[in-house]
């Protein structure tokens, strides 16, 4: 064999090595990818990526870091154990998954939060702080994420390219803390003060069911109110006390409007013998 022969065969052999390398690196690194969208998607079914919301039912307002959020499960033994889900499966050294708040101009508060990943490139790119505000009116328009608000599923194909030379993070979960709250009083149904209280009412005397921090959707009566800090309260023709402890601010809940008469809120406090019923962080829905 002459020397040109033996230099053709290496460079075959080589080519072929490197084909062969490239290819196994690319169905590995495909192998991964798809791993960790499965972990992702498992670790959803934990309710993980729900204790944004969980903090906000506490207190009456979204986690702006996921320091503060890690802190809030922490001193919770029950759900300490949630804290091992919070690793991101795609962090090439091992971080925390990343939370940035959303924040609602009409009620000045955070009512929002997204969880992100560092995704297919191994590495979190966007590095957010307080006064980067995202609001809850353009989080949509954001081009910083491998997916979108609507692309949740993670669905999302392998992209080598992205692989190699990502500049995004991946989207994981979504959370508006304030309409989740809203959804899940409506899904009580849309009931009379009255009514409502009447039922509780009925429930705690018979000892069938105690009721306390579910949240309703109520439709308030004609009645005349008095307010003292913050605090809406009214006396029904069964001799209830009941008071209203509002989230949103004074100037958003505007009960003197026609058609403003109506509210979601938390019930904290229903006692027969003292006739007096608490909803707090109530919403006009």
């Amino acid at each position: 064999m002459n020397k040109n022969k033996i230099t053709i065969y290496l460079i075959v052999c080589l080519a072929l090595g490197s084909i062969s390398f490239v290819v196994g690196y690319f169905l590995f690194a495909k192998q991964t990818y798809n791993k960790n969208i499965h972990i992702i998607k498992e670790n959803r079914n934990t309710g993980v990526y729900s204790l944004p919301y969980y903090y906000f039912l506490e207190n009456a307002e979204c986690t702006s870091s996921m320091g503060e959020l890690y802190f809030y499960i922490q001193n919770r033994p029950v759900d300490i154990m949630l804290s091992q889900y919070l690793v991101d499966p795609f962090s090439s050294d091992l971080s925390q998954i990343n939370l940035i708040p959303i924040f609602n101009k009409s009620a000045s508060k955070w009512e929002g939060a997204l969880i992100l990943s560092a995704g297919i490139d191994g590495k979190m790119n966007y590095e957010f702080t307080l006064q980067d505000t995202i609001f809850m009116d353009n989080y949509r328009h954001l081009d910083l994420f491998y997916n979108s608000v609507d692309e949740l599923s993670l669905n999302l194909n392998f992209n080598p390219l992205d692989f190699l030379y990502g500049k995004k993070d991946l989207l994981v979960s979504y959370c508006d803390c304030r309409e989740s709250f809203i959804k899940t009083g409506k899904l009580e149904g849309l009931v009379e003060l009255d009514s409502l209280i009447n039922n509780l009412d009925i429930r705690l005397r018979t000892k069938k069911q105690i009721i306390q921090n579910r949240i309703y959707s109520v439709k308030l009566p004609s009645f005349q109110s008095t307010w003292e800090h913050e605090v809406l309260s009214c006396k029904l023709e069964n001799g209830y006390q009941v008071s209203f402890r509002f989230y949103d601010s004074l100037e958003v809940i505007n009960f003197k409007k026609a058609g403003e008469k109506e509210l979601v809120g938390k019930l904290t406090e229903m006692n027969f013998e003292n006739k007096k019923a608490e909803f707090i962080m109530c919403m006009n829905p």
